[in-house]
């Protein structure tokens, strides 16, 4: 079964598919705090998949080429279990925006601040 999918989704369809995925696979990963903690342990392991992908060794003399496309793919995996971490948790996408533009205002403040 081949699914076609806009590529040239907001936040909202981001969640919207995932819900969609995870309900396909018949909810593998639990709900509530176990689910999280799946997500999380998950999530991990992606991340260091991503540092696997890039030179992130300042003592390793030889450097490869960084593989965007297998990078990219990565911070996928990452962000994929992050949303299925919020969904199990009930945190909507507008939580998150919510949360981030308080947060952004922080962090613009801290730079006036010389924080």
């Amino acid at each position: 079964m081949t699914k076609t999918i806009n590529i040239e989704c907001g936040l909202k369809e981001f969640f919207d598919e995932q819900t969609k995925l995870q309900e396909a696979l018949g909810q593998p990963l639990g709900e509530g705090e176990a689910a999280l903690k799946e997500c999380v342990l998950a999530a991990q392991v992606e991340l260091v998949e991503v540092l696997n992908e890039v030179n992130w060794k300042p003592w390793k003399k030889s450097k490869k080429v960084v593989n965007k496309e297998l990078l990219v793919t990565e911070l996928v995996d990452v962000f994929q279990f992050l949303v299925n971490g919020c969904i199990a948790m009930d945190i909507k996408e507008e939580d998150l925006m919510q949360a981030y533009a308080e947060k952004l205002k922080i962090n613009y403040q801290r730079i006036e601040e010389n924080y």
